[in-house]
């Protein structure tokens, strides 16, 4: 996503207040885009993911409340054990 402030914004006006937003992340570090992305990656400022402290950090610092996060790093979940940081994170929008 291009510009993430802008789609956060969205999120909260597309979504009803006390609803919920969860995201599917994870923190990946590859040394080199992937070849699919090599032409738009210096314009996807999160292409490699977050730590997730750092996006729970980014979505309390634009106003959403009830922020909870959860490691997905089990195997079962995908077949093989992950290389990256994989999670989901739960998100309260504000009434």
């Amino acid at each position: 996503m291009p510009n993430p402030s802008r789609a956060i914004r969205e999120w909260r006006r597309v979504v009803r207040p006390g609803g919920r937003i969860v995201l599917l992340e994870g923190h990946w570090d590859f040394s080199e885009p992937w070849d699919e992305y090599r032409e738009i990656h210096d314009d996807l400022p999160l292409y490699r993911g977050r730590p997730p402290g750092e996006l729970v950090d980014f979505l309390a610092d634009r106003g959403f409340e009830r922020i909870e996060r959860e490691p997905l790093m089990d195997a079962t979940l995908w077949g093989e054990d992950p290389e990256q940081e994989l999670y989901v994170v739960g998100i309260d929008v504000p009434e």
